[in-house]
């Protein structure tokens, strides 16, 4: 069985007022890299962000599953802690496969069942 790498690519934007700008500091940043054949993301954004429109835009230049989270704070890289911004974690890779789905609540005696109702 050979090695699989992923590669994992963190963005983030403070703008979450203007989404057009901080969609496109986004993408910009994206654009620094270079995504493989298979990829997948989680975004965390504080809860007054307009998911719908960040979304929308979002998926214009993003073509794979991204999963929306809603966050009271986050920690980056550069800034620390932070109560407010949107920040994109996206895993990608050539040898690995990405599906989301949605399940009612899990616990041990149906966990089986609900990830294979998805």
């Amino acid at each position: 069985m050979g090695c699989v790498a992923m590669k994992s690519i963190v963005l983030y934007t403070e703008e979450m007022d203007d989404l057009d700008t901080g969609i496109q500091e986004l993408i910009d940043q994206l654009n620094e890299h270079e995504l493989k054949k298979n990829s997948a993301a989680i975004m965390f954004a504080h809860p007054d962000t307009n998911f719908k429109e960040l979304m929308a835009g979002l998926k214009k230049y993003m073509h794979f599953p991204i999963i929306g989270c809603t966050a009271m704070s986050m920690f980056t890289e550069a800034m620390g802690y932070t109560t407010q911004g949107i920040s994109i974690q996206i895993f990608t890779g050539d040898d690995v496969y990405f599906q989301a789905g949605i399940t009612s609540e899990m616990n041990p005696e149906n966990m089986r069942d609900e990830i294979q109702s998805m």
